[in-house]
């Protein structure tokens, strides 16, 4: 079961005594860590010239605690030698063949790589709309390393209606949504150690991080979700 358990204060269905299953919210984005670390762990040493490190943070629905505690622990140097921090939170709801990517003005480097990253070589019609958002803070644990100055990366296929719900179960995955942007973070991952870019880190000015939160009213963003994060 997930954060929620039987259903707690922050359970969007009061007085339901159920398991709140969290399929999206968030084993999809488990799943996908899992998914992509086991993709990218069959590259030969010499096709990682990057470290990789896979975390999956606790208590980020009680303020980020788990990620805000591993980047405080870090020595200044070791936040420097960080190149960008990727994070999967709700993958499992894909619809319009299209993904949410959180944090793309975080980096100048951040739209040229996923522009060339999202195109599936495979199967053309597995390529990924994405639709981006530049501010790097939000409500998931990409948002502690956004304020330690490292460039950020949100997947984030969009809000529903089951949502903190005993109702958010594994029937209703898209898994070949989910799959598809496991996929194209394994190929951008993978492009970021074949080319080493020197990825620039920018802070998203207070006025373009209001309208990114106008165009999030519209566009569904999680109001409090746990984090799965590579």
């Amino acid at each position: 079961m997930d954060h929620l358990g039987r259903g707690s204060s922050s359970s969007l269905a009061p007085g339901v005594d159920a398991i709140h299953n969290g399929a999206d919210d968030n084993a999809s984005g488990v799943a996908a860590l899992l998914g992509v670390a086991a993709a990218l762990a069959e590259l030969p040493p010499e096709a990682r010239p990057f470290d990789l490190q896979f975390v999956a943070f606790a208590a980020e629905e009680m303020g980020l605690l788990g990620s805000k505690r591993v980047v405080e622990s870090l020595s200044p140097e070791a936040r420097k030698d960080i190149v960008a921090m990727l994070n999967f939170d709700m993958v499992g709801r894909v619809r319009d063949n299209t993904v949410v990517v959180v944090g793309t003005g975080t980096s100048s480097a951040w739209p040229g790589l996923l522009d060339r990253a999202k195109v599936d070589p495979r199967d053309a019609a597995r390529t990924l709309v994405i639709k981006p958002s530049e501010d790097g803070f939000g409500a998931s644990d990409q948002a502690s390393y956004y304020a330690a100055d490292i460039p950020v990366l949100h997947f984030f296929s969009g809000a529903h209606d089951d949502y903190h719900r005993p109702t958010d179960d594994f029937d209703k995955i898209n898994l070949d949504g989910a799959v598809a942007i496991a996929d194209l973070s394994v190929r951008l991952v993978a492009l970021m150690q074949r080319e080493q870019p020197v990825l620039d880190f920018k802070k998203i000015a207070a006025t373009a991080r209001a309208a990114a939160a106008s165009a999030s009213r519209s566009a569904p963003s999680p109001t409090t979700p746990p984090t799965s994060t590579a």
